[in-house]
């Protein structure tokens, strides 16, 4: 399938490479062919359209979670910003989330975990595989998320 903005991405090929253009370590993603720069575009997506994000879509007919309507608060800015187009949030997200799917072949099918391997003296407990997002997308889309709070609270 090819890449469409605001079909099936947030963002276009082109916009994907001025980024890398000024972003460090970007190698992976210059490395990767054209088709799996745009497949890693279109499944990034698909990971942050899985998020309940603050408002409401635009529209019953769109097929991505943004557009929407209501605001956030950027801490960055220190005020609401509409979330009417794209956020650009939502933009940086996208291609953060593209190169960590590049970089982790094997992101989408969950299948490493090791709990316990021990080989003579060495031993290795737990070992995990990377999650379907970094903490740059985590911590890019967090403001945008219905519920942003990692606290809990203990009734007395």
């Amino acid at each position: 399938m090819a890449l469409i903005t605001n079909t099936n991405s947030y963002v276009t090929l082109d916009d994907a490479v001025n980024y890398f253009n000024t972003r460090a370590q970007s190698d992976i993603w210059f490395s990767a062919s054209i088709e799996n720069q745009e497949r890693a575009l279109i499944t990034a997506t698909s990971i942050l359209d899985s998020y309940a994000y603050k408002g409401r879509a635009i529209s019953s007919e769109q097929l991505l979670a943004f557009p929407r309507v209501g605001e956030y608060f950027d801490p960055l800015l220190g005020q609401q910003v509409s979330m009417i187009g794209i956020p650009s949030r939502v933009s940086k997200a996208t291609y953060e989330a593209a190169l960590h799917v590049l970089a982790n072949e094997d992101l989408l099918s969950n299948t490493g975990y090791i709990k316990e391997l021990k080989v003579s003296s060495i031993v290795i407990k737990e070992s995990r595989t990377a999650g379907k997002v970094n903490d740059i997308v985590k911590n890019l889309i967090k403001p945008l998320l219905e519920d942003n709070t990692n606290f809990w609270w203990k009734v007395n």
